[in-house]
């Protein structure tokens, strides 16, 4: 099974994740949606929230990389980065690409993430 990176976060993406100012529900302040509680067990172990989700606010999207350290470097890091760039080489999107030893745009790149196994599996 191989996956784009867009493919494989698709498949556990919701619209409302789409929006800019969308937050995490793994970090929200305040008392849990009901229907969100205990559903957490339910994740692949490698989608379980760490500490640094549930007490840092970030974009839902960082939730559906699978490597945790990644998710909990990114949540620190989000206000310091462009998550729209890194979004978009993630998936492949109008990535440039320069011709070796000339730092010339050449054109798109479409290489992205590629995933060969399940999306929610580190190991692929």
């Amino acid at each position: 099974m191989v996956y784009n990176g867009v493919d494989a976060l698709s498949t556990r993406f919701s619209i409302y994740m789409a929006a800019d100012e969308a937050l995490s529900m793994f970090a929200m302040i305040g008392p849990r949606c009901l229907a969100t509680i205990g559903r957490e067990a339910l994740l692949p172990p490698a989608l379980q929230p760490t500490e640094i989700q549930r007490t840092v606010p970030h974009h839902p999207w960082l939730d559906l990389i699978p490597i945790s350290k990644m998710r909990d470097n990114l949540s620190l890091m989000e206000n310091l980065m462009d998550d729209g760039q890194l979004c978009r080489d993630m998936c492949g999107y109008h990535s440039q690409v320069l011709r070796a030893g000339r730092g010339c745009q050449t054109g798109i790149g479409e290489t992205g993430v590629i995933v060969w196994k399940d999306p929610w599996d580190p190991a692929g």
